[in-house]
Order: C-alpha cells, then sequence, then structure tokens
C-alpha cells in the first residue's frame, strides 16, 4: 500500500485528469471536423463485432485484465509496441490519443519508476458488444474503460464509434447550451449541474461571471473531435467569439478513457467539478475582467488552478527538492520555444509542475501582497508594460522581479509547503 503521500503523487502525475485540463485559447479548425454525412464509415452493427452473449462476467474480466497488465508492462518498460497489444489500433484516432498520453507521461519529470495496478472489479454491458469495465488504479482511484474482443478473443482498450455514440441533443438553460451525445447519457445530466455549481463558485470568488450564455460540449468519444489535445480533459475557448460563434467549452465525459481517474471513496462529481470551475474561470477572466494578464500563461492558468480551489503544493514541493523547478522567464536567446512559467502552454514538457508553480505564485500575490485588488492591478500592469515582469511587478507590488522572485521562494519554503516535503 502506498502512502497518502505517494499515491497522490503517482495519481496526479499518470494519467491526471486536471493539470492538462484546458488550452484557455485553444480552439479547432472547423475545417478539421469530420462530416458525418461524407467521410463516416458505415454504422456498425452488433453482427459486426465478436459476440459476448455466451461468454460469463467473470470470463470477460480476466480477458480485460490479461490487457491491463500488458499495458502495465508496457509503462514499466516504456514500450509503446507493447501498448500496441492492448490498444484497439483499428481506431486510429483513440490509439493515437492512447499512445500520446503514454508519451507524455513517460518523458515528464515523473516519467518512468512508478508502479501502475490495474484490477477490474466489475463490468457493464453495453451496446455494440462493448463492456465497460470499472478498474481499480493504483489502490485507492477508480477508470471506467471501454474494452471490445477481437476475433481472436483477445480484449482491447476501445471507445464507441462516432455513430455508436448516437445523434446529437441540443439543450438551453439560463446560462448554457448543452451539446450531448445518447451514449453518456447516464452521466450528461449530472455533468450539466456541475457546470452550473462551476459558475456559481467562480462568482462566489471573484465576485462578478459573465452574461453571456457558453456552449458546452460533453464528448463521450475522441472519435468526435480528433484534432483536439490529447492531454486535455475540458478545454474553453474564447476566439470563437471573434468570429461571431460565442464562447465554448469541451467536456470529455466521465466512464470514458477521456476523463481519467478519480478517487474511489469519492466518486467523480467533485473533481470534475473542479475542472469546470478552472475553465469557467478563464471565462469569466476574458469577459468580466478583460483578459488583463493574458500575455503570461501562468497569470490566466494560475488563476483558474486557484480559483478552482485545487492545492498542487506537492508538486512544487518535489521540484524544489530536486532542483527541477520552471523559470518565471526563460532569459535563454535564439531559442524557438521559451522554456518558462510565461510559456506555460508551450512547454514541451512537466506541464504539471508549471500549473502548479503558477497556482502558487497567484496564491502568494492573492494571500500576501494585498488581495485580489493587488491581482488585478499587476495583471493590468503586465499587459500595459507589454509583458516586462520586472516593470509590472515594481508598478504594481512596488517589487523588482528579482524581489518577487527571492520572496516567493522564502514563502514557498516557509509557509506553503513544508507539510508536501519529500
Amino acid at each position: 500500500m502506498h502512502s497518502n503521500k505517494s499515491l497522490k503523487r503517482i495519481l496526479f502525475l499518470l494519467t491526471g485528469i486536471f493539470v492538462l485540463a484546458c488550452a484557455s485559447l485553444s480552439s479547432r479548425p472547423e475545417s478539421a471536423t469530420p462530416s458525418l454525412a461524407t467521410e463516416a464509415p458505415p454504422i456498425p452493427t452488433a453482427t459486426d463485432f465478436p459476440s459476448t452473449n455466451t461468454l460469463t462476467d467473470e470470463e470477460i474480466i480476466n480477458g480485460i485484465q490479461t490487457s491491463l497488465d500488458i499495458m502495465v508492462q508496457a509503462y514499466a518498460d516504456n514500450n509503446v509496441d507493447l501498448l500496441n497489444e492492448a490498444l484497439d489500433v483499428e481506431n486510429k484516432a483513440f490509439s493515437r490519443f492512447v499512445k500520446t498520453r503514454f508519451t507524455t507521461q513517460q518523458e515528464s519529470f515523473y516519467g518512468g519508476g512508478i508502479d501502475l495496478s490495474y484490477q477490474v472489479m466489475s463490468i457493464t454491458r453495453r451496446e455494440y458488444d462493448l463492456i465497460l469495465a470499472h478498474i481499480a488504479y493504483n489502490q485507492a482511484a477508480q477508470v471506467d474503460w471501454v474494452f471490445r474482443q477481437l476475433d481472436d478473443g483477445h480484449w482491447v482498450l476501445t471507445e464507441p464509434t462516432v455513430e455508436q455514440t448516437g445523434e446529437k441533443i441540443i439543450k438551453e438553460t439560463e446560462f448554457f447550451k448543452f451539446h450531448t451525445y445518447p451514449w453518456a447519457d447516464d452521466v450528461n445530466a449530472v455533468v450539466e449541474q456541475l457546470m452550473q455549481n462551476a459558475r456559481d463558485r467562480v462568482e462566489a470568488k471573484l465576485g462578478k461571471v459573465p452574461t453571456e450564455k457558453i456552449e458546452v460540449e460533453i464528448i463521450p468519444t475522441y472519435g468526435l473531435y480528433p484534432f483536439d489535445n490529447p492531454n486535455a480533459l475540458a478545454y474553453y475557448s474564447y476566439e470563437g467569439a471573434f468570429n461571431g460563434e460565442g464562447d465554448r467549452m469541451v467536456i470529455y465525459a466521465p466512464n470514458s478513457f477521456l476523463f481519467g481517474w478519480y478517487m474511489q471513496d469519492q466518486g467523480w462529481e467533485q473533481d470534475l467539478e473542479n475542472v469546470l470551475t478552472h475553465e469557467y474561470t478563464h471565462m469569466t477572466h476574458a469577459r468580466s475582467f478583460n483578459y488583463v494578464g493574458r500575455l503570461a500563461d501562468w497569470i490566466v492558468e494560475g488563476l483558474a488552478e486557484y480559483v478552482d480551489g485545487v492545492d498542487r503544493a506537492y508538486n512544487v514541493a518535489e521540484a524544489m527538492q530536486t532542483g527541477s523547478m520552471i523559470p518565471l522567464v526563460d532569459t535563454r536567446e535564439n531559442i524557438t520555444y521559451k522554456q518558462d512559467l510565461a510559456h506555460l502552454n508551450l512547454l514541451e514538457t512537466d506541464v504539471s509542475l508549471a500549473y502548479a508553480e503558477a497556482e502558487s505564485l497567484v496564491t502568494f500575490i492573492v494571500e500576501e501582497n494585498g488581495g485580489f485588488d493587488a491581482f488585478w492591478a499587476f495583471a493590468q500592469a503586465y499587459n500595459d508594460e507589454s509583458g516586462n515582469l520586472d516593470k509590472a511587478l515594481q508598478s504594481s507590488l512596488n517589487m523588482t522581479q528579482a524581489e518577487f522572485e527571492k520572496a516567493w521562494e522564502s514563502w514557498l519554503i516557509s509557509d506553503y509547503l513544508p507539510t508536501y516535503a519529500p
């Protein structure tokens, strides 16, 4: 049994559902959206798949467990070819999604050296001979993944096809326009309520929220949008507002591989509400606070992390112990992609650590240097100074960049991190 601290570290970093939760300014080119009328394959029927009607639950569980054991070994060996043996490689978009998450984790600050365990607890038989497996993940967490059986009897991780998800349903409420699919009807109503809860939480924290209605899509399969970021659980898109289409949020539905893990004793509802609070903070930042500070990714993401209330100090603690902190500003010249917090969304690795650092920076400003009034003043100064951090800090918080970073580090060591130190 892992200690609570090490378990928290493992669950947060492997296929985590929150740190890589959003890309606040991302959008998918409309030309990249598949046309169901012209590009979709024929709708599968039950006869297109091996029938599992003659198999007992125990036989199905044993078959799925074998595939999970292969996945565990693939992570241990950093072997993507072995991972392929447990994937539905015929579903190209989905298998690419899984392998991208695999590669991202393996290349991160915490890649490798972590023991995984998956144990099938029960199954739910779904349409098209698909099986929803309820799986214990590292003893205390849970994932809910879909599997299908190949003709040779081998079970593979998969997801429903676009056609199997059903025809889109649109439902409007006072503040949202929901786009849902019948495959996820077991969770859609709950997600809709969590979205409203998130709006209420942001309003309570920041004092105001937008009056604009946002379009919210609850997506049960990656195949619906196979060009989206494979490392996100949900994201808010602001760019659509510039062409008259309005703001948009995409949420990967629970009971799918896309969703990730949740704690068995808590369920997924609170965790998802935290993510939606994070994303709705982005909309509020854009619509109610003019996106001040948007020139630095850490200001944007750190604010959303602070408002969602999920403390990630343990990530910062471990990075400080190993000298692996990501700098606020990458001062190296002649590099295309700066590896710093100002360019958080361009980081090649350790995005989870960057989100944790961003949260700590906003916490430091708000709770130690004058509240939200001080934060908004700094964010506005950052815009006014065209991204010059030193000038923005001097004009808003009366500190040079060097003084600010020294004070932040001292606060991290003395007040913020002691209970998380490895």
